[in-house]
């Protein structure tokens, strides 16, 4: 039986570092990593809202009335609920535009703001 034993070198150490496994880079393995994790998380996410749709049928709303309010308001309003997501969308694209530090300061983008805003960006301290 002691035979049939794997025999480790003890005094080996147990990992030298330095080492590339399949000769891959570190951002290359983080990136696959991200993508593989990423793809769990929302498989998870689309396993859980396909369970909670079929198991609760009768507590969802119906499909036909959900673009049909608007908050706050009465009546069929479908296109101000439509226009209010497409305005906080491209809201978030300007801001992230507007957030990255190498744009440069002569964006097309910066024409949509009124001058006294962006008077005030173009003197902000996080330029």
């Amino acid at each position: 039986m002691h035979d049939s034993l794997i025999q480790n070198d003890m005094k080996a150490p147990a990992w030298k570092g330095g080492d590339v496994p399949y000769k891959a880079s570190y951002g290359k393995l983080m990136m696959w990593f991200f993508l593989i994790t990423d793809t769990l998380t929302f498989s998870a996410f689309l396993a859980g809202y396909g369970f909670s749709r079929f198991k609760y049928q009768e507590k969802w709303p119906v499909p036909e009335d959900v673009f049909t309010h608007f908050p706050f308001l009465d009546g069929n309003h479908p296109l101000l609920f439509v226009a209010l997501m497409t305005f906080i969308l491209i809201m978030s694209s300007v801001t992230m535009v507007l957030a990255d530090p190498g744009s440069s300061p002569t964006l097309p983008m910066i024409s949509i703001i009124p001058p006294s805003f962006s008077s005030v960006i173009a003197s902000s301290p996080l330029k």
